[in-house]
Protein backbone atom coordinates (compact mmCIF):
# COMPACT_ATOMS: atom_id res chain seq x y z
CA UNK A 1 0.00 0.00 0.00
CA UNK A 2 2.43 2.48 0.62
CA UNK A 3 4.35 1.86 -2.57
CA UNK A 4 1.05 2.18 -4.63
CA UNK A 5 0.60 5.29 -2.41
CA UNK A 6 3.68 6.45 -3.45
CA UNK A 7 3.30 6.03 -7.09
CA UNK A 8 0.08 7.27 -7.50
CA UNK A 9 0.93 10.61 -6.00
CA UNK A 10 4.16 10.72 -8.00
CA UNK A 11 2.22 9.81 -11.27
CA UNK A 12 -0.52 12.43 -10.57
CA UNK A 13 2.12 15.07 -10.41
CA UNK A 14 3.52 14.03 -13.32
CA UNK A 15 0.46 13.59 -15.62
CA UNK A 16 -0.65 17.55 -14.73
CA UNK A 17 1.69 20.47 -15.25
CA UNK A 18 -0.84 23.31 -15.52
CA UNK A 19 0.34 26.01 -13.28
CA UNK A 20 -1.79 26.37 -9.89
CA UNK A 21 -2.95 29.44 -8.28
CA UNK A 22 -2.26 28.49 -4.40
CA UNK A 23 0.34 26.76 -2.32
CA UNK A 24 0.09 24.42 0.40
CA UNK A 25 -2.01 24.99 3.90
CA UNK A 26 0.92 25.36 6.62
CA UNK A 27 0.69 25.78 10.60
CA UNK A 28 1.61 28.90 11.70
CA UNK A 29 5.31 30.13 12.92
CA UNK A 30 4.64 29.52 16.59
CA UNK A 31 3.70 25.89 15.95
CA UNK A 32 6.87 25.48 13.98
CA UNK A 33 8.59 26.37 16.83
CA UNK A 34 7.47 23.45 19.27
CA UNK A 35 8.08 20.95 16.07
CA UNK A 36 11.31 20.41 14.71
CA UNK A 37 12.35 18.59 11.26
CA UNK A 38 14.66 14.92 11.14
CA UNK A 39 17.79 13.83 10.47
CA UNK A 40 21.58 13.20 8.88
CA UNK A 41 23.00 11.42 6.39
CA UNK A 42 26.20 9.87 5.19
CA UNK A 43 27.18 9.65 1.75
CA UNK A 44 26.98 6.65 -0.29
CA UNK A 45 30.86 5.16 -0.92
CA UNK A 46 30.26 3.23 -4.23
CA UNK A 47 28.83 4.49 -7.44
CA UNK A 48 28.61 8.56 -5.73
CA UNK A 49 30.33 9.18 -9.02
CA UNK A 50 27.42 8.80 -11.17
CA UNK A 51 25.04 11.23 -9.28
CA UNK A 52 28.12 14.04 -8.06
CA UNK A 53 28.06 13.98 -12.71
CA UNK A 54 24.85 15.26 -12.86
CA UNK A 55 24.93 17.62 -10.68
CA UNK A 56 28.16 19.16 -11.77
CA UNK A 57 26.74 19.46 -14.66
CA UNK A 58 23.76 21.54 -13.68
CA UNK A 59 25.58 24.17 -11.64
CA UNK A 60 27.90 24.72 -15.10
CA UNK A 61 24.52 25.75 -16.43
CA UNK A 62 23.07 27.25 -13.70
CA UNK A 63 23.25 31.13 -12.80
CA UNK A 64 24.79 32.31 -9.83
CA UNK A 65 22.37 31.76 -6.79
CA UNK A 66 21.01 35.26 -5.56
CA UNK A 67 22.65 36.09 -1.99
CA UNK A 68 20.93 35.37 1.53
CA UNK A 69 18.02 37.39 1.48
CA UNK A 70 17.86 37.44 -2.21
CA UNK A 71 14.66 37.05 -4.37
CA UNK A 72 14.92 33.05 -4.77
CA UNK A 73 16.40 29.72 -3.47
CA UNK A 74 19.82 29.27 -3.35
CA UNK A 75 20.48 26.13 -5.38
CA UNK A 76 20.43 22.99 -3.16
CA UNK A 77 24.10 22.11 -1.11
CA UNK A 78 24.81 18.78 -1.18
CA UNK A 79 27.71 16.16 -0.06
CA UNK A 80 26.29 13.57 -2.92
CA UNK A 81 24.02 10.77 -2.80
CA UNK A 82 22.73 9.54 0.88
CA UNK A 83 24.40 6.19 2.19
CA UNK A 84 22.61 2.89 1.40
CA UNK A 85 21.68 3.18 -2.17
CA UNK A 86 22.28 0.37 -4.71
CA UNK A 87 24.33 0.77 -7.98
CA UNK A 88 21.06 0.15 -9.78
CA UNK A 89 19.38 3.03 -8.05
CA UNK A 90 21.77 5.56 -8.02
CA UNK A 91 22.26 4.99 -11.96
CA UNK A 92 18.61 5.33 -12.56
CA UNK A 93 18.65 8.67 -10.32
CA UNK A 94 21.86 10.14 -12.35
CA UNK A 95 19.54 8.69 -15.28
CA UNK A 96 16.70 10.94 -14.30
CA UNK A 97 18.56 13.97 -13.73
CA UNK A 98 20.56 14.03 -16.73
CA UNK A 99 17.19 14.08 -18.46
CA UNK A 100 15.64 16.66 -15.84
CA UNK A 101 18.37 19.20 -16.69
CA UNK A 102 18.84 18.99 -20.85
CA UNK A 103 14.92 19.15 -20.43
CA UNK A 104 13.99 15.79 -21.71
CA UNK A 105 10.89 15.72 -19.21
CA UNK A 106 9.09 12.35 -20.75
CA UNK A 107 12.75 10.89 -19.84
CA UNK A 108 13.10 12.06 -16.26
CA UNK A 109 9.58 11.01 -15.51
CA UNK A 110 10.26 7.76 -16.71
CA UNK A 111 12.99 7.43 -15.08
CA UNK A 112 11.84 8.49 -11.66
CA UNK A 113 8.65 6.16 -11.76
CA UNK A 114 10.74 3.35 -12.28
CA UNK A 115 13.28 4.07 -9.76
CA UNK A 116 10.21 4.20 -7.02
CA UNK A 117 8.33 1.16 -8.92
CA UNK A 118 11.31 -0.85 -8.55
CA UNK A 119 12.97 0.40 -5.49
CA UNK A 120 9.98 1.80 -2.94
CA UNK A 121 12.21 1.41 -0.29
CA UNK A 122 15.21 3.36 -1.20
CA UNK A 123 16.82 5.95 0.55
CA UNK A 124 16.69 7.90 -2.52
CA UNK A 125 13.55 8.70 -3.25
CA UNK A 126 12.90 11.68 -0.79
CA UNK A 127 15.35 13.35 -2.85
CA UNK A 128 13.24 12.04 -6.24
CA UNK A 129 10.32 14.36 -4.58
CA UNK A 130 12.83 16.90 -4.12
CA UNK A 131 14.50 16.99 -7.27
CA UNK A 132 10.51 16.88 -8.84
CA UNK A 133 9.67 19.66 -6.44
CA UNK A 134 12.39 22.05 -8.27
CA UNK A 135 11.32 21.18 -11.69
CA UNK A 136 8.03 22.17 -11.02
CA UNK A 137 9.01 25.28 -8.94
CA UNK A 138 11.06 26.36 -11.63
CA UNK A 139 8.14 26.38 -13.88
CA UNK A 140 6.21 28.32 -11.65
CA UNK A 141 3.93 25.49 -10.71
CA UNK A 142 4.14 26.46 -7.41
CA UNK A 143 1.14 24.18 -6.06
CA UNK A 144 2.01 21.41 -7.81
CA UNK A 145 6.18 21.61 -6.12
CA UNK A 146 4.41 22.38 -2.89
CA UNK A 147 2.93 19.14 -2.57
CA UNK A 148 5.87 17.20 -3.70
CA UNK A 149 7.54 19.33 -1.32
CA UNK A 150 5.34 18.53 1.09
CA UNK A 151 6.22 14.65 0.39
CA UNK A 152 9.32 15.12 1.15
CA UNK A 153 9.49 16.36 4.61
CA UNK A 154 6.98 12.78 5.36
CA UNK A 155 10.41 11.17 5.28
CA UNK A 156 12.39 10.92 9.01
CA UNK A 157 16.17 11.20 8.62
CA UNK A 158 17.16 12.76 5.65
CA UNK A 159 18.46 15.92 4.45
CA UNK A 160 15.95 16.11 1.79
CA UNK A 161 13.43 16.65 4.63
CA UNK A 162 15.19 19.96 5.59
CA UNK A 163 15.24 21.16 1.81
CA UNK A 164 11.39 20.12 1.87
CA UNK A 165 10.74 22.59 4.56
CA UNK A 166 13.27 25.38 3.14
CA UNK A 167 11.77 24.84 -0.27
CA UNK A 168 8.28 25.01 0.51
CA UNK A 169 8.82 28.11 2.71
CA UNK A 170 9.57 29.62 -1.38
CA UNK A 171 6.68 28.06 -2.34
CA UNK A 172 3.97 29.84 0.26
CA UNK A 173 6.44 33.18 -0.35
CA UNK A 174 5.17 32.85 -4.52
CA UNK A 175 1.96 32.11 -3.13
CA UNK A 176 1.65 35.45 -1.18
CA UNK A 177 1.54 33.13 2.11
CA UNK A 178 3.92 34.78 4.18
CA UNK A 179 2.94 33.01 7.65
CA UNK A 180 3.28 29.89 5.84
CA UNK A 181 6.67 30.69 4.94
CA UNK A 182 7.54 31.67 8.35
CA UNK A 183 6.69 28.15 9.69
CA UNK A 184 8.73 26.25 7.09
CA UNK A 185 11.84 28.44 7.48
CA UNK A 186 11.68 27.79 11.14
CA UNK A 187 11.68 24.11 10.73
CA UNK A 188 13.93 23.97 8.02
CA UNK A 189 16.21 26.24 10.93
CA UNK A 190 15.47 23.94 13.21
CA UNK A 191 16.59 20.92 11.34
CA UNK A 192 19.93 22.38 10.50
CA UNK A 193 20.15 23.00 14.02
CA UNK A 194 19.28 19.35 14.64
CA UNK A 195 21.97 18.22 12.72
CA UNK A 196 19.66 16.71 10.24
CA UNK A 197 21.31 18.42 7.52
CA UNK A 198 24.76 17.06 8.71
CA UNK A 199 27.56 19.47 9.84
CA UNK A 200 29.95 20.52 6.83
CA UNK A 201 29.68 23.26 3.95
CA UNK A 202 25.82 22.51 2.74
CA UNK A 203 24.77 22.99 6.07
CA UNK A 204 26.35 25.65 7.09
CA UNK A 205 25.16 27.38 3.44
CA UNK A 206 21.48 26.48 3.87
CA UNK A 207 21.77 27.78 7.68
CA UNK A 208 23.23 31.13 5.91
CA UNK A 209 20.19 31.52 3.29
CA UNK A 210 18.19 30.68 6.18
CA UNK A 211 18.98 33.00 8.04
CA UNK A 212 18.96 36.27 5.68
CA UNK A 213 15.50 34.69 3.72
CA UNK A 214 13.28 34.49 6.57
CA UNK A 215 13.61 38.20 7.13
CA UNK A 216 11.44 38.87 3.93
CA UNK A 217 8.23 36.75 5.22
CA UNK A 218 8.82 38.29 8.53
CA UNK A 219 8.63 41.73 7.29
CA UNK A 220 5.13 40.84 6.16
CA UNK A 221 3.81 38.96 8.83
CA UNK A 222 5.25 39.27 11.88
CA UNK A 223 5.41 41.99 14.99
CA UNK A 224 8.26 44.49 14.93
CA UNK A 225 8.32 44.56 18.26
CA UNK A 226 9.45 40.81 18.47
CA UNK A 227 11.40 40.39 15.89
CA UNK A 228 14.46 41.06 17.68
CA UNK A 229 13.16 38.02 19.98
CA UNK A 230 12.14 36.06 17.41
CA UNK A 231 15.46 36.01 15.96
CA UNK A 232 17.39 35.85 18.85
CA UNK A 233 15.74 32.42 18.91
CA UNK A 234 16.91 31.03 16.25
CA UNK A 235 20.66 32.08 16.49
CA UNK A 236 22.11 29.52 17.83
CA UNK A 237 23.32 26.33 17.02
CA UNK A 238 23.54 26.87 12.96
CA UNK A 239 27.34 27.01 13.42
CA UNK A 240 27.61 30.42 11.58
CA UNK A 241 27.43 34.06 12.56
CA UNK A 242 27.35 35.33 8.67
CA UNK A 243 24.00 36.59 9.38
CA UNK A 244 23.94 37.86 13.13
CA UNK A 245 20.52 39.37 14.65
CA UNK A 246 21.76 43.20 14.11
CA UNK A 247 22.05 42.27 9.94
CA UNK A 248 18.21 41.03 10.28
CA UNK A 249 17.15 43.69 12.07
CA UNK A 250 18.80 45.73 9.96
CA UNK A 251 17.36 44.33 7.01
CA UNK A 252 14.06 44.18 8.26
CA UNK A 253 13.85 48.17 8.81
CA UNK A 254 14.88 48.12 5.25
CA UNK A 255 12.42 46.11 4.03
CA UNK A 256 9.19 47.67 6.71
CA UNK A 257 9.76 51.31 5.28
CA UNK A 258 9.62 49.98 1.77
CA UNK A 259 6.36 48.47 2.19
CA UNK A 260 5.22 51.58 3.86
CA UNK A 261 4.75 50.58 7.32
CA UNK A 262 6.59 53.36 8.52
CA UNK A 263 5.92 52.94 12.22
CA UNK A 264 7.21 48.93 12.23
CA UNK A 265 10.19 50.52 10.53
CA UNK A 266 10.47 53.36 13.57
CA UNK A 267 10.18 50.51 16.02
CA UNK A 268 12.49 48.22 14.73
CA UNK A 269 14.99 51.40 14.61
CA UNK A 270 14.69 52.04 18.57
CA UNK A 271 14.97 48.70 19.70
CA UNK A 272 18.44 48.99 17.59
CA UNK A 273 19.22 52.36 19.20
CA UNK A 274 18.54 50.83 22.53
CA UNK A 275 21.41 47.97 22.01
CA UNK A 276 24.06 50.87 21.02
CA UNK A 277 23.67 51.08 17.41
CA UNK A 278 24.52 54.39 15.47
CA UNK A 279 21.36 54.74 13.50
CA UNK A 280 18.90 57.76 13.08
CA UNK A 281 14.84 56.89 12.65
CA UNK A 282 12.83 58.13 10.01
CA UNK A 283 10.40 61.11 11.67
Amino acid sequence: MRRLAWVVLLSGCLLHDEPDGEGPTVATPEAAEASPAPRSAGLAAVTRQAVDDAREDAEDDQTPAPAPGGSGPIARPSDGPPAGASKSELELFAQAERARLDDRLDDMKQAYLQLIREFPMSPLVPDVYAALGEHYFDRGQFEQAGRLFEKVTTFPSTPATVWGHYMLAWCDMRSSDPAGALDHFVRAQKGVEAGDYGSGDPARELAIAIRGDIVLPYAEAGKPARARAFFERLEGGTGTDDVPVAVQLQRLQVLLAERGDAEGARTVCRDRIARGESVTCDP
